[in-house]
């Protein structure tokens, strides 16, 4: 089958000689043009999202102090980085937070702790201007 006889068999209810409207070229154009925008313009995170931290899975010795690094995967608006302390009846105190080699990166200090179940509840400003919060659980104790 050539080129013509398959042209042809799409359009054959099609008149000779016929073109699409002018607004149909100018829709056509516009769309084109926005698509190539749109596939231009990259990836963009909406959110902060904690990607890694230094706790791990184990539970962590009691009664030892620590400095805790998350990392993100986009930058922080770093003056803004909030994190909470949820002890095991719920209580809860400030953590002071220090920026860490970057701005994806935040360093928490945790006090010393009693064996239980803890929370750091953290507030994570994107430079994009989004908001994360969220809370990374652990557990104070000896290993199981």
């Amino acid at each position: 089958m050539t080129k013509e006889t398959a042209v042809s068999i799409y359009f054959r209810n099609v008149p000779a000689g016929w073109k699409f409207p002018p607004i149909a070229r100018r829709l056509a154009t516009l769309l084109v043009a926005a698509a190539m925008l749109v596939m231009a313009a990259g990836p963009t995170f909406a959110h902060a999202i904690l990607i890694d931290h230094t706790l791990g899975t184990a539970p962590i010795a009691p009664d030892t102090a620590m400095t805790v690094t998350f990392r993100f995967n986009a930058s922080l608006e770093q003056a803004f980085f909030r994190a909470i302390l949820v002890g095991p009846g719920k209580e809860q105190r400030d953590l002071e937070v220090m920026p860490g080699k970057d701005t994806t990166e935040e360093l928490i200090k945790l006090p010393p702790l009693k064996p239980g179940k803890y929370g750091i509840a953290y507030k994570a400003l994107a430079s994009d201007s989004h908001l994360t919060e969220a809370v990374l659980r652990f557990t104070v104790g000896e290993a199981q």
